[in-house]
């Protein structure tokens, strides 16, 4: 499980196991894993699973590069070519960071087989050259700031989480 923006959110290994239970169901799809989702549902939690003998799924993030405006898998962890990796970030707004992820991914010869979301807000626009799952689909209003209705009172913009300048 790769993702761009789960750094700092440790319940990547119950996303992944949501999103596998979803749609990688299929073996040609389905993740490297060591073990069953039966197994995960068992675990007390992430202090359990860093204790485990050998991972049931293995999450890491990808970081983004300063003044680039790519994604690198950096601090020590190693991914090898032909590992197959689920793609998964907290909100997908336009599927931009993801889709970095998953280029950044096949540079290195990995086999990205899906992106997953917890939530999808694109509103059904955010697209993959592999398959898009989520937990949560919402079709959220977007405005451009000359058609916006609270722009036209006077409220100001706030991009919290955004990767928009």
């Amino acid at each position: 499980v790769v993702g761009p923006a789960l750094g700092a959110i440790h319940w990547e290994l119950y996303v992944a196991q949501a999103l596998e239970r979803k749609l990688c169901k299929d073996s040609k799809n389905a993740c490297d894993t060591t073990g069953s989702a039966e197994q995960l549902e068992h675990l007390a939690g992430l202090s359990a699973q860093a204790r485990a003998e050998k991972p049931l799924v293995k999450a890491v993030f990808a970081e983004k590069i300063p003044e680039d405006p790519g994604f690198a898998i950096r601090r020590g962890i190693e991914l090898k070519p032909g590992e197959k990796i689920l793609v998964v970030e907290d909100v997908t707004t336009t599927g931009g960071s993801a889709r970095k992820v998953v280029e950044m991914l096949k540079t290195i010869g990995c086999d990205p087989v899906a992106v997953g979301a917890v939530v999808d807000r694109s509103g059904g626009k955010a697209s993959f050259d592999v398959p898009f799952i989520n937990l949560l689909a919402l079709n959220l209003e977007t405005y451009e700031p000359d058609s916006c209705p609270l722009c036209e009172q006077g409220s100001a913009a706030i991009k919290p989480g955004s990767t928009i300048k």
